[in-house]
């Protein structure tokens, strides 16, 4: 006769341990917390041992075996202003030398996690603290107005103060930037004839690029486009530094080799790009 653990019981475990926690087990299962800690209680009493341990290392030998397989896909996640204006012109340089490895780019923002669920490789602003994640340098950042060449107005800006004659182009994912700026350029009270929000740097820097007015920019993130003249920067002896960019991904999985090859690759061209914008910038 088979000797078989309380089904009952071990049914209500799988929905504990596929829900994350007694409580919301107990929600799903439409019963108390304290009924669900007895039905878990009675599997461990079958079994003699506590399950969530066991649960725990079968986890993270499922993560080990997956860091040692290759990964021939990877999932990047990144902030969409250094998605357009960074990552994206240099991934033709990866596939490249990497043509085994496809690439998915998703830049929905999860400001909870670190390192999103779907995502191999997370880029972030500032450097994340969380435990189980390996955390890499990219490379730097500092912002500084900047505006299309031609724009209405444009001839008047030969002091930071005569910012106040024309549209400041703000973004609300940065809403500290402006301020941070004026501070460093010795006017924190100057305030805009007219201003635009954005959700997104990158929109504001769309409109700069239309003409729309002023936006605080990213200084790392549109090099290309001051070097190419499309965006100039009038003030650009003030710059005020931000917070970097950082490559996130699993400890674990820290070694797969399409992860480290992708990793490789970003601190390569940070490291490269960085030196660029530094000679560029030298007085």
């Amino acid at each position: 006769m088979r000797r078989l653990p309380p089904l009952s019981a071990l049914r209500v475990f799988e929905v504990v341990a596929r829900e994350g926690g007694i409580s919301a087990a107990a929600e799903q299962l439409g019963m108390t917390a304290g009924a669900v800690s007895k039905q878990v209680l009675k599997l461990e009493g079958w079994f003699g041992q506590s399950l969530f341990p066991a649960l725990d290392r079968i986890e993270l030998a499922s993560r080990r075996a997956e860091a040692g397989r290759a990964t021939d896909r990877l999932c990047i996640t990144a902030p969409p202003t250094f998605m357009t204006y960074w990552l994206i012109p240099r991934l033709g340089q990866f596939q490249q030398l990497h043509p085994g490895i496809g690439i998915q780019l998703d830049n929905r923002r999860d400001q909870s996690r670190a390192l999103p669920e779907q995502a191999d490789v997370a880029i972030r602003r500032g450097a994340p603290d969380g435990p189980g994640l390996s955390v890499t340098a990219i490379m730097p950042e500092a912002i500084t107005p900047a505006c299309r060449p031609d724009m209405p107005g444009v001839e008047t800006l030969l002091h930071p103060r005569d910012l106040a004659g024309v549209t400041w182009l703000m973004a609300a994912m940065r809403p500290r930037d402006w301020r941070d700026w004026l501070v460093a350029a010795g006017l924190p009270a100057l305030e805009p004839a007219r201003s635009l929000t954005f959700d997104h740097t990158y929109l504001a820097l769309g409109a700069a690029a239309d003409s729309l007015g002023i936006a605080m920019a990213p200084l790392y993130l549109v090099a290309h486009e001051l070097h190419a003249g499309r965006l100039v920067a009038p003030f650009h002896d003030i710059s005020v530094p931000a917070a970097g960019y950082f490559a996130v991904c699993e400890t674990m999985r820290g070694d797969a080799p399409a992860i480290r090859a992708f990793r490789d690759w970003l601190t390569m061209q940070g490291a490269e790009h960085a030196a660029a914008v530094a000679a560029a910038t030298r007085p």
